[in-house]
């Protein structure tokens, strides 16, 4: 009787979880195996919805590539998430992003990545396995987005020095970022994401620049100017003049962090 509950319990728990991410009008594929190495890897050219599963010491491969596309990003949801899980983000097989989710203190099955811009000459892989052997069965949902237009609203990587700075086009809106900490990265910095700002008015304004953090004494964001100079720093606003046809850059990081991926929104405004 106790094993007949546990299935029951394990059934409607597997059908609530198919049902939730399933409120997408994007194409849905299954998982196509085997794909547990590059040669193998399934192939993803377009915005896609792909139902799979990994079992004791199975990995999973996506190649990621498009023609059109200029940016990709990934949305995952599992089913057991209290096993942890380790995701790869990979360029021309090299891990260029790593989660663990043993390390995310309140990971709930869920993570959002940012954007990551696409060089037509690379390719790109992302894979999916258990961070230790494990017994159970682990049904995943993945959302693959490919963008043909430039993000306003959601943060792009590479964006971690001056040269890579992303254009923060519209003012008075707010973007979604994330610290991710990258395996390139030391022990003490998570995450350093760099945006540039330009003041295109024939007129003198002012900067209002905010992040909303969890923890804010964790984050400094810092202020330079177009020839790389610092300015200002502050944990999460700086408010500033901006002259007309100046250019800014802003810089945000996060120290002291076990965990791999936190969400922030940055809002940038003028007035």
């Amino acid at each position: 009787m106790n094993k007949l509950i546990k299935y029951i319990i394990l059934f409607v728990t597997l059908y609530i979880f198919a049902i939730s991410c399933k409120d997408t009008d994007d194409f849905s594929v299954k998982e196509i195996e085997p794909n547990n190495d590059f040669d193998n890897a399934q192939f993803v050219d377009n915005s896609v919805f792909i139902e799979g599963d990994i079992l004791n010491n199975d990995i999973d491969y996506y190649h990621i590539k498009s023609s059109d596309a200029l940016y990709f990003s990934f949305d995952i949801k599992t089913s057991f998430y209290k096993v942890p899980l380790v995701f790869d983000i990979i360029e021309n097989e090299k891990v260029i992003s790593r989660v663990n989710t043993g390390d995310i203190k309140k990971y709930d099955g869920n993570i959002n990545f940012p954007a990551y811009k696409i060089d037509s000459e690379k390719n790109y892989y992302f894979n999916i396995s258990y961070a230790s052997k494990a017994d159970n069965k682990m049904y995943y949902h993945l959302m693959v987005n490919f963008y043909t237009n430039f993000i306003t609203k959601k943060e792009i990587e590479p964006n971690n020095t001056f040269s890579l700075a992303q254009d923060l086009i519209s003012p008075n809106t707010k973007l979604e970022g994330s610290f991710i900490k990258s395996v390139v990265n030391n022990d003490s910095i998570v995450d350093v994401d760099v945006y540039k700002i330009e003041n295109v008015l024939n007129k003198d304004i002012n900067m209002d620049i905010i992040i909303d953090y969890k923890d804010k004494s964790k984050v400094k964001m810092v202020l330079f100017d177009d020839n790389y100079n610092y300015i200002i720093e502050d944990n999460y606003n700086i408010k500033y003049a901006f002259p007309s046809n100046s250019v800014f850059y802003i810089m945000i990081s996060l120290k002291e962090s076990d965990n791999y991926t936190l969400p922030y929104d940055l809002e940038y405004k003028t007035y």
